[in-house]
């Protein structure tokens, strides 16, 4: 098997990223407390797509009022694709993008969660995923 070198470096440098984030803060009385919840667990994927592909992650669980946070770095630079998160209802949420990308959703619903991708090139790409929720 052969390694993509570039796209590996790119998915490490998305997976530190993440750790980066600014940790989400809430007010108790005069304190300041960090929202033990946020960013609890990463997760992270490789994913080789062709064409007009969609996959999707397994699902998790989160809770209402926290956020999905998703890093994406295909191979090639100029990708286009739709990211986004299936959600307990059924319905999608999604944005179009291109190129490597930070992409936040805050979730309403408590329920079980999907993040998804959709290659919307005409030929295949490898896309590094990661995602905290």
């Amino acid at each position: 098997m052969r390694i993509n070198y570039k796209l590996y470096f790119m998915f490490i440098v998305l997976l530190i990223s993440l750790f980066l984030i600014d940790t989400p803060v809430k007010a108790v009385g005069n304190n300041r407390v960090i929202n033990q919840t946020s960013m609890y667990s990463m997760k992270g994927l490789t994913w080789y797509m062709v064409a007009g592909q969609k996959k999707y992650s397994s699902s998790f669980y989160v809770e209402a009022g926290e956020s999905i946070v998703i890093s994406v770095a295909p191979s090639v630079s100029s990708a286009k694709y739709n990211v986004g998160i299936y959600q307990p209802s059924g319905s999608e949420r999604k944005m179009t993008k291109s190129g490597s990308t930070v992409t936040s959703y805050s979730v309403s619903t408590s329920g079980y969660y999907k993040v998804f991708i959709y290659n919307a090139n005409s030929t295949a790409v490898d896309y590094a995923i990661s995602y905290a929720y």
